[in-house]
């Protein structure tokens, strides 16, 4: 029997595979994901992701963030240096500071009533300050008027505790004191010997503003107000008060003369000139300088009417011959 060979028909024919190039069919895929991720904005994302990253490791490690002192607005009686020993921030990065903890620090400030610390950048820390200033009791002769703020008077005094006490010793005479010269150039301590009490000699100085024989009078009475000069004084008195103490001298009180401004007068009746308000600051520094220099030594008169020529009246030991 003859078999005749069949013919696969076209369906059954085998399929013959067609090779493909390596990696093709990867190469589609990464390239369609690629474009998808550029299109959605994900690689927009990650290189902010990585700027903000750079950023802040800026921030945390550039010098130019760190806080060196702090600033303090509207405070006569707190300064930077004594505000940045107290905040505690000196150092820290500006976005290390707790700004609560340090406002709980500064509160314990004498005279601060409230206060706001800020924070700005670069590397500032800015602490505004409400005061509660002492009132000043300003006594003439034997009457103790209550000054306020802006120079009113608006009572009297029934007890002299805890006020600013500022005593009005006018009138003085013309020359209360001798004449003869400093003796130290300029920028030195000037001294001199004498024995006893005697003033500090030499002439009155210039004391800041105006002139002191062009002074507004003032108007003692309730509803009325002191001089333009006398307030100046009140304002010196609040801050030699507030500030002085901490140096360690006891102000046994505090007097005023047209001629001398504001004077501080101890326990031992030595006496501190001081003038006017004028770089009061500067002149409590100078004295503290001055009482710590002179600290083992005897004195009567500091004279500190001029920052840049502080005088000083010694007393010589008499000596058995």
């Amino acid at each position: 029997m003859r078999i005749e060979p069949t013919t696969a028909s076209q369906d059954e024919q085998p399929r013959v595979a067609i090779p493909r190039r390596p990696g093709s069919r990867v190469t589609r895929v990464g390239w369609r994901l690629f474009k998808d991720d550029l299109a959605n904005g994900r690689f927009a994302a990650l290189g902010l992701l990585g700027l903000l990253a750079a950023l802040l490791v800026n921030f945390a490690t550039s010098p130019a963030y760190v806080v060196q002192a702090v600033q303090v607005v509207g405070s006569k009686s707190l300064s930077s240096q004594q505000a940045t020993q107290m905040a505690g921030v000196a150092g820290l990065n500006i976005f290390a500071v707790d700004t609560k903890t340090v406002a709980a620090r500064l509160k314990n400030a004498p005279y601060i009533s409230d206060l706001l610390v800020e924070t700005q950048l670069p590397n500032i820390v800015r602490v505004t300050v409400k005061e509660r200033r002492p009132t000043v009791v300003w006594v003439v002769g034997d009457t103790p008027y209550l000054v306020e703020e802006d120079g009113s008077i608006s009572g009297q005094a029934a007890t002299l505790d805890g006020f600013v006490v500022v005593y009005d010793r006018d009138p003085l005479p013309a020359t209360p004191f001798p004449s003869s010269p400093l003796v130290s150039g300029r920028g030195g301590l000037v001294t001199t010997t004498t024995v006893g009490a005697t003033p500090i000699p030499n002439p009155p100085l210039p004391l800041g503003r105006g002139d002191l024989t062009t002074t507004v009078g003032s108007d003692y009475r309730i509803g009325g107000h002191v001089g333009a000069l006398e307030l100046d004084a009140a304002d010196a008195a609040q801050r030699i008060f507030m500030l002085l103490p901490p140096s360690g001298l006891v102000i046994g009180s505090i007097d005023y003369s047209a001629g001398f401004g504001i004077s501080v007068i101890t326990p031992n009746q030595q006496r501190i000139i001081f003038g006017t308000n004028d770089q009061i600051e500067t002149k409590i520094a100078i004295c503290r300088a001055m009482l710590g220099q002179l600290a083992s030594k005897q004195w009567t008169v500091m004279d500190l009417r001029s920052t840049n020529r502080p005088a000083v009246q010694m007393v010589e030991d008499k000596k058995t011959p």
